[in-house]
């Protein structure tokens, strides 16, 4: 998978992988995403997990999507979660916004934890199918 860390950012957990499926994007699909790597700093209440896509080309700077979830509750995970080699799996669903397809976005993933402090933070250049 194509993902890039973010720029600028500086995370406290070392990333060894990162798996999307259905890759590339489908609009209206659940978009099942796995993070995988090396916490090295404990994820406490509080932390949010962050998905965001803009527009590029035609829609560029369009925020497509943008959701916001608390972490330590999303799918019974539970907080604090201590320094350690640590896979989650996140899901959501693409908005029905992008249904015409071919829209070329920038995705983001990133997970910020309660001080304000990034775990991760991800990004994508993809079209949504």
């Amino acid at each position: 998978m194509p993902y890039a860390l973010c720029a600028g950012q500086t995370p406290s957990m070392a990333l060894t992988g990162i798996y999307q499926t259905p890759y590339p994007n489908q609009a209206g699909a659940n978009l099942i995403t796995t993070i995988t790597g090396t916490v090295n700093a404990n994820i406490v209440k509080g932390a949010q997990l962050k998905f965001v896509a803009y527009g590029t080309g035609s829609l560029n700077g369009v925020t497509i999507f943008n959701k916001q979830y608390d972490f330590c509750t999303t799918q019974g995970i539970t907080c604090p979660i201590s320094s350690s080699k640590t896979a989650q799996s996140f899901t959501f669903t693409v908005p029905p916004l992008t249904t015409a397809g071919g829209v070329k976005t920038t995705f983001r993933i990133q997970l910020v934890n309660a001080d304000g402090s990034s775990v991760f933070c991800v990004a994508d250049s993809a079209y949504m199918l």
